[in-house]
């Protein structure tokens, strides 16, 4: 395993559009510890383990630049609730025990750990 800071500043364009109303993100901030394993390890040919395990050992600390209705979320009160809903969602997608894995290798040794 390797860990590594992540820092992300980014400009984004999420948008979701219905007849009612546009809700949207200008920018999108990142920054945190990333947690890489490379697992399980074998020496039949490169790679030379069986899959990648992506995780964040905290939760990583995010902004978002609503727009469009989405700037309601910035008003007091609906901010902390946005907020905490946002860092739920990412806290149980890539936040430890969470994590995204992928499988590199197609053998009965390569079966990443659930």
């Amino acid at each position: 395993m390797f860990q590594c800071s992540l820092e992300y500043y980014g400009d984004c364009e999420i948008v979701l559009a219905t007849k009612l109303a546009t809700v949207g993100a200008a920018s999108l901030d990142v920054a945190g510890t990333l947690s890489v394993l490379l697992r399980p390890l074998h020496g039949e040919a490169p790679p030379f383990f069986g899959g990648v395990e992506v995780l964040f050992t905290n939760p990583p600390v995010m902004n978002l630049d609503f727009k469009g209705i989405g700037n309601l979320a910035d008003l007091p009160g609906v901010y902390g609730t946005a907020r905490r809903i946002i860092d739920e969602a990412i806290a149980g997608a890539v936040v430890m025990p969470n994590r995204i894995a992928t499988q590199l290798t197609y053998s009965d040794r390569s079966t990443l750990p659930g």
